[in-house]
């Protein structure tokens, strides 16, 4: 009875969050739709996007935050140019925001990690806008040597009653139930913050023999998902695709050493510059919060040569923060949770990081 009542206190805690942010999204929408927003100013958007692909229906989905439709791509854009927004390619932001006129205001659209479903979904809808947009490559999951691990979680915890998992915390391997929806969500943040908050490969390898003992092969999830070498290569020669860098292994960044630090972005840029044939430009910090990018990351993007680099840290752009902090650029989020063009108003507004 107490397991039960925990897991109903864990569902309605879920429940209450999500009503919350949708609520704030509301709120702000009103907000700027009556001109709370104040005076336009030269401000840009870059947008974070994952997947773009077709809703699906998987009763247990922990990563559905990361994925939106093509449907709502196409919305987002269409409500952005009603409102004044001018499309621009990443690299191109300094050079606009430089030369614009007061109250111009621009978006730019960038996706982590090189999904196949970025070229099968998300490149017709910006082909029918002529929105230019970035994709930051990861070469582990590009050669195929490296696992999605969020992935690989979800395939597992969905299909085993029970997950056997040393999180690192002197207790040895833990017996963690899975048998229920609110077991499963349970299971799953604990070992996303697990894997999150320190160097993450013998977490990511154990993961990946649990996998493999329960019968999911964590590289055949990368092979579907990824495009390969030969994809991202045919797929950059759209005149309206970028590719930046993404590091090697996805690892938080903050968490591994300075000479892994320096390898992770410049061999990635290197990596990047083989498939395109031109100089990488940009870069994007894996996972990109404050607890995975900071001083001494944004310090080394700009060592290792990038003009650009982008976190997840929420935000709008202003001309100060491009002149000052190139490298720690801020990205708003288009959740999958919240698929509606009135959310993504009230995002671009800037109104809801004025006070933060």
């Amino acid at each position: 009875m107490g397991g039960e009542r925990g897991i109903m206190t864990g569902a309605a805690k879920t429940v209450l969050k999500s009503a919350v942010i949708r609520a704030g999204l509301e709120g702000l929408h009103i907000a700027e739709r009556v001109g709370l927003a104040g005076t336009p100013h030269v401000r840009s958007v870059i947008f974070t996007l994952h997947h773009v692909r077709p809703a699906s229906r998987r009763s247990f989905a922990p990563n559905a935050h990361l994925e939106i439709t093509p449907h709502f791509l196409d919305t987002a854009i269409t409500a952005l140019k009603a409102d004044g927004f001018e499309p621009v390619a990443l690299c191109d932001l300094p050079a606009r925001m430089a030369g614009a006129a007061d109250g111009a205001r621009f978006f730019a659209f960038t996706l982590d990690d090189g999904y196949r479903n970025n070229r099968d979904h998300a490149l017709p809808v910006f082909r029918k806008h002529a929105v230019p947009f970035t994709v930051f490559v990861t070469r582990g999951f590009v050669e195929r040597r490296q696992s999605l691990w969020w992935e690989t979680a979800a395939d597992l915890i969905a299909h085993v009653p029970q997950l056997s998992f040393d999180f690192g915390q002197g207790r040895g391997v833990e017996i963690v139930p899975t048998g229920t929806h609110g077991e499963k969500c349970r299971a799953f943040e604990r070992l996303a913050a697990t894997i999150r908050s320190q160097e993450q490969d013998r977490f990511i390898a154990e993961l990946d023999d649990a996998a493999l003992s329960a019968g999911i092969d964590p590289l055949t999830i990368v092979d579907h998902e990824v495009m390969d070498a030969g994809e991202l290569r045919n797929f950059s020669d759209d005149p309206l695709v970028s590719l930046g860098a993404h590091t090697l292994t996805h690892p938080s960044l903050a968490h591994v050493a300075d000479d892994r630090l320096e390898n992770e972005m410049a061999c990635s840029a290197e990596f990047v510059s083989a498939i395109t044939g031109q100089a990488t430009e940009s870069f994007a910090y894996p996972y990109g919060d404050a607890h995975a990018a900071g001083p001494r990351e944004y310090a080394a993007a700009a060592k290792a040569g990038f003009r650009l680099a982008v976190t997840t840290q929420p935000g709008t752009i202003d001309r100060t923060m491009l002149e000052r902090e190139p490298t720690a650029l801020k990205r708003i989020s288009l959740n999958g949770h919240y698929q509606k063009a009135r959310y993504v108003r009230a995002l671009a507004s800037g109104l809801a990081f004025k006070f933060v």
